[in-house]
């Protein structure tokens, strides 16, 4: 299966005060984490939606091609469809990844592709317990709805709106699924992540 696995690091970090993409995680930057794990997903087109020339230097350096948004401060929805626009043609899904995910693993990275292939046109979103979060794939069928998205919104408002082709996929570790917003979501990470 074609996938293209769009990595989201454009945005601007209010809450954080700051770049939190090169905040150490456990002595790595977060995005060092992110980069490293969609990498080593082999067969998969992978591309990160960054203006930040370091991260597109680490990403290139590790097979990931980097993609520039000169409107990130319209919101994520820009970077969503950044990242689709510049995606391999024959690609037959979009596996969007947050930046600020340092523990997310290739393997629920691999289990969300597995059933996704098993689940063909169905929208793959990783669970623990009563919490969702990311990376979450997207059929091709849902590209024009994606492509349609504005203002700070991302995919989750889509997938709501299609409970019915909703799989979702169990991940063991709640930890992965923690995006940090905010220096609080650092230190839990750093207590927890290990």
């Amino acid at each position: 299966m074609a996938i293209t696995a769009i990595i989201l690091a454009a945005g601007f970090g209010r809450r954080m005060n700051g770049d939190k993409l090169h905040r150490l995680v456990q002595g790595k930057e977060m995005i060092e984490w992110v980069l490293e794990a969609v990498a080593s997903v082999p067969g998969i087109d992978a591309l990160v939606v960054t203006n930040d020339g370091l991260i597109a230097i680490r990403a290139e350096a590790l097979g990931i091609r980097p993609v520039g948004n000169e409107d990130a401060s319209d919101g994520q929805s820009t970077s969503v469809i950044k990242g689709i626009l510049a995606s391999d043609a024959i690609s037959e899904g979009y596996l969007f990844i947050m930046g600020d995910q340092p523990f997310i693993s290739k393997s629920t990275v691999n289990r969300i592709i597995c059933e996704a292939a098993s689940n063909p046109g169905c929208i793959i979103v990783p669970r623990s317990g009563d919490r969702t979060g990311s990376p979450v794939f997207f059929p091709i069928d849902f590209r024009e709805e994606l492509l349609s998205l504005s203002g700070d919104t991302g995919g989750r408002s889509i997938y709501r709106k299609h409970p019915d082709s909703v799989r979702f996929v169990e991940v063991a570790r709640e930890i992965e699924l923690l995006d940090a917003d905010t220096p609080e979501d650092i230190e839990i990470l750093e207590r927890t992540g290990e």
